[in-house]
């Protein structure tokens, strides 16, 4: 259900929170002066302190990178929360009762009950994963000890990740949690237990297993992995079945609630949101072992997917920390396969990046352990662009046959469709064509051309000219793809006139001339390909008119039924440059900054910018999202930059929709 939390609970829940200790969960922090704390900025890589708290203000502000805000603001950004998500968290530690605008006496006491149960599992899972860890200190976890030094993990990896152990043992963990106050049908319902077949009682689901506890973006303990320590049992690996421990990320419904699935879960990610966040890049492994050697060896970016299979919900998870992913895979066959298929999601979900195989035998374990970091080092600064090495091994499958070829483009052309950002995805496709056709005759050209060239508008040969040296300054290169979309879909002009996206065209000849086409455009009402030529010839700016004559002459990127998807996108593109050079702006202002009230006035502008960037991506992302993101809690429609309040604490206007 959306639902709107009141101004009143935002702002008590701001009041009533300790943000030094709050960030200090992320930054280490010392004095500044002034009741000022300062530390190393935990959204950027810096070596000499720049991130700075005013704790009179409550307010925090970064002057190497410009990221600033209030603490409900840095929770989200550390946390990868929404608003709704980040207020909830904060006020469960403050212990501020949350209350919501428009739910009904009735709704409020269901939710508060639904909050109230779910605290009661996340403390069961709390009490599960103690006695773990208590198991692996003493007697009985002598055996997961020793694999854990065999493997070379040291006692500060353990410890961080939590680890602990389940002995071989039926009932040890259920008995010792029933004790507790802790009912058979909780066990049951988080898969900590399972019930006898004599429905008599239940026993100890994990046995003789290393267990490694998994936490949500908001640190909740949600669910556990086990690894088989005995060799007698069927799953190497076996995780916790869904439960109603609410993944926060989790669009997945059941019976109306939201549950756990290990498909939308990263295991590592709340230890390695912050490598992940000043690096923006994620580096992907397959193993939970994997990972705590990577960090062992100071690569704090190291993540794997929970399951067996990478999915677009776990890609969608790790990019609200980075755009970039490193995926590194096994050298097997399952490692080959792995990445032919995890490739095409990681370009679904948006994100960029390399791909790494190991030699054949070796995972990351093996490698660091054997051959240091260095050798790591160098694997990854060799690896493979994502989408070429893709391309490369799909062409590679190709038999040389019309017909092989007509089957690749079949299963690589509607994947790169996928790719969100419009030049890349035409620069993606352009790859794949040259692949193809690089060394076959004119006949062979046909079925690729037929492809590439479906539902394209027609154009003619006579309007084909190269473009003459233009004198002046160039056009940057998003004002340059709008007047290329204009000349491929000239039905859009008369939209782009009344949604004002010229007042973003900085280029004074390309902005009059896009202005004068507009203008016909207004005149005649409809507008066809054939009024162009005559128009362009009317331009006052040389320089312009043969731009647009060029780009007239150029395929478009997208089909006609994408067009104006498309526009949008470049439009949104116009706005984040512009906004990108206002945030300059700003940034040469904190530079001068007298005081520390006009800091924060240039702080909050800053934040609003920063969110309004991110906003815009999001939105050229929108139209690729499924069904099921669409259940998701919607985030805040509207949120403007928070603003220092007379009391001294931030606000933040309007209702927010959780």
């Amino acid at each position: 259900m959306v639902s709107r939390i009141s101004q009143q609970v935002i702002r008590e829940v701001i009041a009533r929170t300790d943000m030094r200790a709050v960030v200090s969960e992320a930054v280490r922090l010392s004095k500044a002066g002034g009741g000022s704390l300062k530390g190393l900025c935990p959204f950027h890589n810096e070596k000499t302190p720049s991130f700075t708290i005013n704790l009179s203000q409550r307010v925090y502000y970064c002057h190497g990178c410009g990221a600033g805000g209030d603490v409900i603001s840095f929770v989200r950004e550390t946390r990868g929360l929404h608003f709704g998500e980040a207020v909830e968290w904060l006020a469960d530690r403050a212990g501020v009762r949350i209350e919501h605008e428009d739910l009904s006496p009735a709704d409020q006491r269901r939710r508060r009950q639904e909050r109230s149960e779910r605290s009661r599992l996340l403390d069961l899972n709390a009490a599960a994963l103690a006695w773990f860890q208590r198991q692996l200190e003493g007697p009985a976890g002598g055996s997961a000890r020793a694999y854990l030094r065999e493997r070379g993990l040291s006692d500060e990896t353990v410890a961080r990740f939590g680890v602990g152990c389940a002995p071989d043992s039926w009932d040890g963990l259920s008995n010792d949690l029933m004790s507790r106050g802790f009912g058979a049908n909780e066990l049951l319902q988080l898969g900590l237990s399972a019930p006898r077949r004599s429905g008599d009682g239940i026993y100890d689901r994990f046995r003789d297993r290393l267990m490694f506890p998994v936490y949500s973006a908001m640190g909740d303990l949600i669910a556990f992995g086990g690894r088989d320590l005995g060799g007698t049992s069927n799953a190497k690996y076996m995780n916790s079945p869904e439960s109603e421990l609410l993944s926060q990320r989790a669009p997945g419904t059941q019976g109306g609630k939201k549950f756990y699935k290990k498909s939308h879960e990263v295991y590592g990610l709340s230890v390695a949101r912050k490598g992940i966040r000043t690096s923006g890049v994620a580096v992907l492994v397959e193993g939970n072992l994997d990972v705590m050697m990577l960090h062992q060896y100071g690569v704090t970016n190291a993540v794997c997917p929970m399951g067996t299979a990478l999915t677009v919900e776990q890609l969608a998870a790790i990019k609200r920390f980075g755009d970039r992913v490193a995926l590194v895979f096994d050298g097997d066959k399952a490692g080959r396969a792995a990445m032919m298929k995890a490739v095409p999601r990681c370009l679904e979900a948006g994100l960029d990046g390399v791909y790494v195989v190991l030699p054949d035998g070796e995972d990351p374990d093996s490698l660091l352990r054997t051959q240091g970091l260095e050798a790591w080092d160098q694997l990854l600064h060799k690896a493979t662009n994502l989408i070429t090495g893709w391309v490369d091994a799909m062409v590679q499958q190709w038999d040389g046959t019309i017909r092989g070829k007509a089957e690749i483009l079949e299963q690589v052309g509607p994947i790169l469709a996928t790719i969100h950002e419009p030049i890349s995805r035409q620069m993606a496709q352009d790859y794949l064509g040259t692949r193809l056709l690089s060394s076959d005759i004119e006949d062979n050209l046909r079925p690729m051309r037929d492809y590439l060239s479906k539902t394209r508008p027609p154009r003619s040969a006579a309007l084909i000219e190269r473009p003459a040296p233009v004198a002046g300054p160039p056009v940057p290169p998003a004002e340059l793809e709008l007047a290329r979309a204009m000349m491929w879909y000239p039905h859009l002009l008369a939209d782009l006139a009344r949604v004002q996206a010229l007042d973003l065209v900085t280029h004074v000849g390309m902005r009059e001339a896009l202005q004068h086409l507009c203008s016909h455009a207004a005149a005649v009402g409809e507008v066809h390909s054939t009024d162009l030529p005559g128009w362009l010839t009317q331009l006052p700016d040389d320089a312009a008119r043969r731009g647009l004559r060029a780009a007239l002459a150029q395929p478009p990127r997208v089909n006609m039924e994408d067009s104006v998807t498309y526009l949008e996108h470049v439009i949104d593109r116009l706005e984040i440059a512009d906004l990108q050079a206002y945030k300059l702006s700003l940034d040469a202002q904190v530079r001068r900054a007298s005081d520390d009230t006009e800091l924060i006035a240039l702080s909050e502008k800053m934040q609003a910018v920063v969110r309004r960037i991110r906003e815009l991506n999001r939105e050229m992302i929108a139209p690729n999202a499924t069904d099921a993101d669409a259940s998701a809690p919607a985030e805040v429609s509207s949120v403007p930059a928070p603003s220092a309040s007379p009391g001294g604490g931030a606000t933040h206007e309007g209702s927010v929709h959780v």
